[in-house]
């Protein structure tokens, strides 16, 4: 009798006298096992030590949790035949600034007489939310848009030590007529630590004064800001640039050959 083994008992009879046999047939149900694997793609370190649950379902109602720590797998012995599902709780898989990809969830196997144990894998792979960085530019004083638009670029120094250089006011930067700022968005962008630096600033007969402000921190002076990037999180840098045409000096001299009256000395004029 599936799923049941049968237990035979034999005896002799003698033909030449009666004998009352008894044969007694014992039944043993035949069971299996199930192993559930939990495997790693691509992680963060948390995730070696993370608790995994995972329900398993089956035959009559079958339901039962078990848990694995980090990569590893457990075996659930004494199971009826029959076919079960086994499915991650995705949401305690969950890692903070990492997106989650989990493979071969709520998968099923059937445990049968002639194949007792089997076995299901999921993986949860995990990749990291990149952050951005956001650079705005603002120009303020006499100098018009047309004017130093292409003169002033930027160097951005990544994580990995590569240097990048932007330009304003070409494909770079976009200008933006309704905060009236130009704006360079780099994303997704690497974490860790970048140092952007305004490095053409100068415009003939002009002087400068550059700011900035950090994340909107506080405003400080100087072309050379020290960012971090954090994953999944912007980053923002806004330069405020003034122009003031630069004072110069006219020097203005007269020499006077010949006689001259003071009446004379006091009606020259000058037009510059």
């Amino acid at each position: 009798l599936f799923p049941y083994t049968t237990l035979f008992r034999s005896a002799t009879i003698n033909s030449t006298t009666e004998q009352e046999v008894i044969i007694t047939n014992s039944y043993e149900e035949i069971l299996g096992s199930l192993t559930v694997n939990k495997a790693l793609g691509s992680h963060p370190a948390l995730a070696e030590t993370k608790t995994y649950s995972f329900t398993i379902t089956g035959p009559n109602n079958y339901s039962n949790t078990v848990t694995i720590t980090g990569a590893g797998s457990i075996t659930i012995s004494g199971l009826k035949l029959g076919t079960y599902k086994v499915t991650e709780n995705v949401a305690d898989a969950e890692i903070e600034d990492y997106n989650l990809t989990v493979t071969g969830n709520a998968s099923t196997a059937s445990l049968t007489e002639e194949n007792t144990t089997n076995s299901v894998t999921i993986t949860n792979t995990y990749e990291e939310i990149p952050g951005s960085l956001l650079i705005t530019k603002v120009i303020k004083g006499d100098l018009t848009r047309e004017e130093l638009e292409g003169a002033l670029t930027f160097d951005v120094t990544d994580p990995d030590g590569i240097t990048t250089t932007y330009t304003m006011g070409v494909d770079d930067f976009t200008y933006n007529e309704g905060t009236g700022k130009y704006e360079l968005e780099i994303s997704p962008a690497k974490t860790g630590d970048y140092t952007i630096e305004e490095t053409t600033t100068t415009y003939d007969h002009h002087d400068v004064t550059i700011k900035y402000t950090l994340n909107g921190g506080t405003t400080k002076t100087g072309a050379v800001v020290d960012a971090t990037v954090a994953r999944n999180a912007a980053t923002t840098v806004d330069y405020e640039d003034t122009y003031t045409v630069h004072p110069g000096k006219i020097k203005i001299i007269k020499r006077i050959d010949g006689p001259v009256t003071p009446e004379d000395l006091n009606t020259m004029k000058f037009t510059i």
